[in-house]
């Protein structure tokens, strides 16, 4: 493992970073859900997150590390620029409202609307801007150079990481004898910092990732041994519609993740539906990938202790209306 990659020390610098911050999610337990799979479903709810999603964590972790060094360097942070389909930006502009720090987010042109207009209610510049991954980092790279502003990245940088693991970290210290850990996989910023907090105070639980069957960039990764890039991803659950994994992402994967699996649109809508009337909570389809391979035994669990991570709540109604 190279030695840039976050560790738990990191993990932990981001917990104190984090505090009072970013809330520490409760695992929401359901006997009803479990009790057709034959084993103790918790869920991990990062959509009552303040921004509705995990992307608080990393975004916060990273910002706050970034104006400390400018500090102890002497300069100033004139602002930060990021790319995002939404909850990125989200954690990226409410954390830059708390810390008092200029943001600018470049949305694509197919970006769900609430998640836009939250964007714009914490106070950041919205720039639209094409339709792919691609398309809107080269414009907020180019942002960051014309501007000098800091580029945050929203998945690859292990500050992000690190502050993703600190949801690996709080399951641990919730749940100390956790059997599986399901995390939903977009670029893999998420599961390569939760499988790494899981894996170095609870080894011997698996941590498996999931993906839309339309937006498998990591599962194709790992088949292929080497980063593969999806053409044109095409899913329900928007949060994951994803190309290629990072370098850093796809190395942790491929170091912690013990196994890596995909669903349908029709198993993520089920699973949504599952969700929304057994535990009441109302979250977004990416949220819902990972109870969406419990539910349909992509992932053997029987007598586990499974936690299935939320990642986010942010869902517009057309999108709700199509699933219900």
């Amino acid at each position: 493992m190279n030695d840039h990659l976050p560790k738990i020390a990191d993990v932990r610098a981001a917990a104190q970073r984090l505090a009072g911050v970013s809330k520490v999610t409760p695992l929401i337990s359901s006997r009803a859900l479990g009790k057709g799979l034959g084993c103790e479903v918790h869920f991990k709810p990062e959509n009552l997150q303040e921004t509705g999603s995990f992307k608080i964590r990393g975004a916060y972790n990273d910002i706050k590390a970034l104006l400390q060094q400018a500090e102890a360097s002497g300069t100033t942070l004139r602002g930060v620029v990021t790319d995002s389909s939404g909850n990125h930006g989200l954690g990226v502009a409410y954390a830059s409202h708390l810390l008092g720090c200029r943001a600018v987010v470049v949305v694509p042109e197919n970006a769900v609307r609430a998640k836009v207009e939250a964007i714009k209610g914490f106070g950041a510049e919205v720039i639209v801007w094409g339709t792919t991954s691609t398309e809107r980092e080269q414009k907020a790279q180019k942002i960051s150079r014309e501007e000098g502003l800091a580029y945050v990245d929203s998945y690859d940088d292990p500050l992000v990481i690190a502050g993703q693991g600190t949801v690996g970290l709080e399951i641990v210290q919730a749940l100390p004898d956790v059997g599986v850990v399901l995390v939903p996989i977009g670029n893999g910023g998420l599961i390569s910092g939760v499988s790494m907090a899981i894996k170095s105070l609870c080894p011997q639980c698996e941590v498996i990732g999931v993906e839309p069957v339309g937006s498998c960039c990591m599962y194709e990764s790992r088949k292929a041994g080497r980063r593969v890039e999806i053409e044109r991803p095409d899913t329900i659950a928007d949060g994951l519609r994803r190309r290629m994994p990072g370098v850093n992402t796809f190395a942790m994967a491929q170091e912690y993740v013990d196994d890596l699996v995909t669903v349908t649109e029709a198993e993520i809508a089920e699973a949504f539906r599952a969700i929304l009337f057994g535990t009441k909570m109302l979250i977004e389809p990416s949220g819902a990938v990972s109870f969406a391979a419990l539910l349909h035994g992509k992932v053997k669990a029987h007598g586990k202790k499974a936690v299935a991570v939320i990642s986010g709540g942010n869902i517009d109604k057309e999108t709700l209306v199509s699933l219900l």
